[in-house]
């Protein structure tokens, strides 16, 4: 937001303004309120996103990006007041923090950076003489702290032999937690398809929940405090549900004590589950942990 002084190319004043800036998603809105302008008819206002900064707690610039891209460009008639909201979804990838060397009493913040001016031309840039003097400002976002999105995660073995076995599906809620969370979900077994009862030992889930610690491409299985074994039978033409719910405690912070500490650790969330001919079927989906309690 900001006034605009009087000169001889431009009288009035300008009051740029974001509602909403998410930059992970590349969703922009907000206003451009003009009032009392002197405008010559060839004049356009311009917004632009012209950069992207994330840093820790303590000032330490983890990653910049330069942009420019072009939230609106908007031919002006003069009008005495003018009141222009944009809306605008941009289709791009944003960066983003995956650094393992952030010590472990830092967050992240993510900083926007926005830009309002007025120009004589069409393919005006910020930088060029055809920038209306005293119009330009520049508007600053920053969030709290890093954002995650999150989303649900939905497995689903279906066996090729329709008919003979039941459909099981593993549900979590999300894929992000972080310390003291529970990572809650259901397990479906669904033998309402099946033509055959499940007798005992037919089926057994040996591992409702495996966490194995995802580092490169090395794993690394945490403590059996982590699994639940359920075993399966007498069940046809019935559907069972099957609550999940492991608190996510220190102990897998520990488990990720690295030299330097970690922000966040990727884990592979599996079930593992066993017919009667013995072979062991698995189900996995990458989770990912933050080592934070904030």
């Amino acid at each position: 937001m900001g006034l605009c002084h009087s000169n001889s190319k431009f009288q009035g004043q300008i009051h740029f303004e974001m509602t909403h800036a998410d930059y992970q998603n590349g969703y922009y809105n907000g206003a451009v309120l003009i009032g009392n302008p002197n405008l010559e008819n060839t004049q356009y206002v311009y917004v632009n996103l012209i950069g992207i900064e994330q840093i820790t707690t303590k000032g330490f610039t983890v990653t910049n990006q330069f942009l420019d891209v072009n939230l609106i460009k908007l031919k002006l008639n003069g009008e005495p007041q003018l009141h222009i909201p944009f809306e605008k979804q941009i289709d791009w990838q944003p960066i983003y923090q995956n650094y393992y060397s952030i010590i472990s009493d830092q967050t992240l913040s993510t900083i926007i950076y926005l830009e309002c001016y007025l120009a004589k031309s069409s393919s005006a840039s910020s930088l060029s003489n055809s920038v209306v003097p005293n119009t330009r400002q520049i508007y600053v976002v920053k969030t709290k702290k890093d954002r995650y999105d999150t989303k649900a995660i939905s497995l689903i073995y279906e066996p090729k032999f329709a008919g003979f076995a039941p459909i099981i599906q593993f549900n979590l809620e999300k894929d992000v937690y972080r310390i003291g969370e529970h990572l809650k979900g259901k397990l479906i077994i669904d033998n309402t398809k099946s033509q055959y009862v499940l007798v005992k030992n037919q089926i057994t889930i040996l591992q409702i929940i495996d966490l194995l610690l995802k580092n490169d491409t090395k794993y690394k299985r945490l403590l059996p405090q982590s699994m639940i074994q359920q075993r399966l039978d007498n069940m046809h033409s019935e559907k069972r549900i099957i609550d999940i719910d492991i608190s996510i405690t220190q102990s897998f912070k520990d488990v990720c004590s690295y030299p330097g500490k970690l922000y966040k650790v990727n884990y592979v969330v599996q079930l593992e589950f066993m017919w009667e001919d013995q072979k062991t079927y698995t189900m996995s989906s990458d989770i990912t942990i933050i080592n934070e309690n904030d």
